[in-house]
C-alpha cells in the first residue's frame, strides 16, 4: 500500500469507525490527531479543508479529489501525518496495518523469500547438478 492511500484508508476507517459511540478514546484521538494535522498543512486552503470533511461523510465519492490535493501538498513525505495514519490503522484495521509494513521487490532467481515478524524458517536447498 502506497502512502497516500495508507493516509486515505486511515482518515475514512477513523471516521467510519470513531463515529460510533463504541469508539475508543484511543480511536477517536488518534482520527482527531491525524485529521487536524492535515488540516494544519491546509490552514490556508478552505477548498481542500471542505473537501476533507466531504471525504469524511463520503469516502468514496471524495477518494480522488483528495489523493490529488495530498499529493499537491507532499502530505505523503510528511513523517509525522504517515506516522498518525499508520498509529490510526494500527487501531481501526490492524490487518491492513500489518500488510502496509512490508514492500518487497524481487528481482532475478529468486528460490524462497520469507516475510513477517516472530517466526522462524528453515530452508535447505540440495541442487545437485549433473556432470555429463
Amino acid at each position: 500500500m502506497d502512502v497516500l492511500t495508507l493516509i486515505l484508508v486511515a482518515l475514512a476507517s477513523g471516521a467510519a469507525v470513531g463515529a460510533r459511540e463504541t469508539a475508543s478514546e484511543a480511536i477517536k484521538d488518534a482520527y482527531h490527531g491525524l485529521r487536524d494535522s492535515i488540516k494544519r498543512k491546509f490552514a490556508n486552503r478552505a477548498d481542500t479543508e471542505q473537501m476533507l470533511s466531504e471525504f469524511e461523510r463520503n469516502p468514496e465519492a471524495w477518494m480522488l479529489p483528495l489523493r490529488k490535493a495530498l499529493r499537491e501538498a507532499l502530505i505523503d513525505h510528511d513523517e509525522e501525518i504517515v506516522k498518525a495514519a499508520e498509529r490510526l490503522l494500527a487501531l481501526t484495521k490492524p490487518n491492513q496495518a500489518v500488510e502496509s509494513k512490508y514492500s518487497i521487490q524481487v528481482t532475478g532467481n529468486v528460490k524462497s523469500i520469507h516475510q513477517g515478524d516472530f517466526s522462524t524458517v528453515n530452508t535447505m536447498f540440495n541442487d545437485q547438478t549433473t556432470k555429463e
